[in-house]
């Protein structure tokens, strides 16, 4: 891992100034490199337009929230066949176009959000001084599992808990790259319903034996076949083992009788006594 520097990255800016003021630390920096490359069409420019400032939320430092203030310039592209005149700079190890968080942050809410969900991800962020609502944790989570992911073709689906005991939504997991690939906000089977048609690749479906997934998994994807989860399976398997033992409960309390003894009352008193002595030896 590279080593972290107040200044995310020398080669394109210049750091100004530091401005410490309460709870607060502003850092005013400048893009300094002399070209930048249209997005567009990757033409390089020397043709200045203007600058403009951005303000930017970075890794805080001791618990004190850390701000960018950012000096960064606007391009005209020299290529005369690009369909775009004007093009703001690009710095991609810094900051995402249009984003309000540093790139460096960002990969710590991404963490964050993953590991740990909305409501406990976003006590912590708050406790490290980075207020990030829950819902927008979430948002992160979506947003990476719908990026460059192809459609799933054998998905699970289940509840989880936005509250537990009180509300539930219904999470969709692409089975065979093991990731989130949908997080639904209710358990309702237009919902659901809505979602698989959405997917038309889909061929197997992993469930419960719940009637909404039943349900919403023969109306959006009736082309899927539907099989029980592993859980579900392992779960069964042991209902029905302990339901046989409990039904023979009684048989496996008796003690074996000797088929060999004439009276067929169980051991004689020679046998118990070798019976006894290996035991004492065991």
């Amino acid at each position: 891992m590279a080593p972290r520097t107040i200044n995310p990255d020398p080669a394109s800016l210049h750091l100004e100034a530091i401005y410490p003021a309460g709870s607060t630390i502003t850092i005013a920096l400048r893009t300094c490199r002399p070209t930048a490359d249209c997005p567009n069409c990757g033409h390089v420019s020397e043709r200045l337009h203007s600058w403009y400032r951005r303000t930017l939320t970075d890794l805080p430092w001791q618990g004190l929230a850390v701000q960018f203030r950012l000096h960064t310039r606007r391009w005209r592209c020299s290529n005369p066949d690009c369909a775009r005149q004007i093009f703001t700079e690009r710095l991609p190890t810094v900051v995402a176009p249009c984003a309000r968080r540093t790139v460096r942050l960002t990969e710590v809410v991404d963490a964050l959000a993953f590991a740990l969900g909305g409501e406990a991800g976003a006590r912590v962020l708050a406790a490290l001084g980075l207020p990030v609502s829950p819902d927008t944790l979430l948002n992160r989570v979506r947003a990476a599992a719908s990026s460059d992911c192809p459609a799933p073709r054998v998905v699970g689906i289940d509840d989880w808990a936005w509250r537990k005991g009180n509300r539930y939504g219904t999470i969709l997991v692409d089975l065979e790259r093991h990731r989130v690939v949908e997080l639904l906000p209710d358990r309702e089977v237009e919902t659901i319903v809505s979602w698989l048609r959405q997917q038309p690749g889909i061929e197997v479906i992993a469930r419960d034996r719940g009637h909404v997934y039943i349900e919403a998994a023969s109306t959006g994807a009736p082309q899927a076949l539907q099989v029980a989860d592993r859980w579900h399976l392992l779960n069964n398997l042991v209902a029905v083992v302990e339901e046989s033992l409990l039904q023979h409960r009684w048989t496996c309390r008796t003690p074996p009788q000797d088929r060999s003894c004439p009276t067929g009352r169980g051991f004689d008193s020679s046998s118990r006594s070798k019976l006894g002595n290996n035991a004492m030896l065991g």
